[in-house]
């Protein structure tokens, strides 16, 4: 299993989608922060880290949470999940799932492997874009703010929201890999899973009350900067009600994930790919 584990991770980090789109992210950030740097000293402002980026008000009262990396606690998976689509996609448009049926025929284990494989080089991509995003509003406060109030345990609230992001890059990595080998298609699991992150979801969230606090985006959100999970309904648009902490998060959105995994192990060990 150790060779097939190493073999299909070098295949991974092989691909150039798989370091090109994080530092494509990566740079995105860091050319943000640029402006943002030159507009806020043009403008004779100011940015205070701790207050502005990543903590505030709104997370007094949960201890360990932190906004510090905004957005991305929602992009970061689509992107894990894109790559976990493409890893199988690709394969199997161009016949290497195929030809690697023939070296390992025992399904199981090679789909296992591409699991485990691409599971912990997302974890590492993700932590590290987070890490590069973290860095970047640091600096930007330090230069033309204030980074005062950090201390050793903020710190390490950070290094937890960083590590979290990473855990959800891993869970939405396979995520993608299963969801596509169930579709056989990479192109129609990615578009139709980005229609869902940005269009679907939302609307369930307002629509559907019952089912907004159980859906993977929102729940990765929470999780990833380790605020209790909130929804919003028609009832409740001015005011958003806690329904569970940041670890049942994680929970909700890792059963998405395993569910989808265990089924397309079940269909990738009986389909005919010849």
């Amino acid at each position: 299993m150790i060779p097939l584990l190493n073999a299909e991770t070098q295949r991974y980090l092989s691909r150039r989608v798989t370091l090109f789109f994080p530092l494509t992210l990566a740079l995105l950030i860091v050319v943000g922060v640029t402006i943002a740097y030159f507009v806020i000293t043009a403008q004779d402002d100011s940015v205070d880290f701790v207050n502005d980026i990543a903590f505030g008000p709104s997370l007094a009262d949960q201890p360990g949470a932190s906004n510090v990396l905004g957005p991305l606690g929602f992009l970061l998976p689509i992107m894990a999940y894109t790559l976990g689509a493409s890893f199988y996609g690709a394969d199997q448009k161009t016949g290497v799932i195929e030809l690697l049926a023939t070296w390992e025929p025992r399904r199981l284990r090679l789909l296992a492997a591409r699991a485990i494989g691409g599971s912990v080089v997302s974890i590492v991509l993700g932590m590290l874009v987070s890490a590069v995003s973290v860095a970047a509003f640091y600096v930007l406060s330090a230069t033309t703010g204030t980074t005062d109030g950090m201390t050793g345990e903020r710190w390490w609230w950070i290094t937890m929201a960083v590590f979290r992001t990473g855990l959800l890059c891993a869970a939405f990595f396979l995520f993608g890999l299963a969801l596509t080998v169930l579709a056989n298609n990479s192109v129609a699991s990615i578009i139709s899973f980005v229609i869902y992150a940005f269009v679907v979801e939302n609307i369930l969230q307002i629509f559907v009350g019952w089912l907004a606090p159980w859906l993977p985006m929102a729940n990765a959100g929470a999780f990833s900067a380790g605020v209790d999970m909130q929804t919003v309904t028609l009832d409740t648009l001015e005011e958003p009600t806690s329904h569970h902490g940041w670890f049942v998060a994680g929970l909700v959105v890792l059963a998405y994930p395993v569910v989808a995994y265990i089924a397309a192990a079940a269909v990738f060990d009986r389909r005919d790919i010849t």
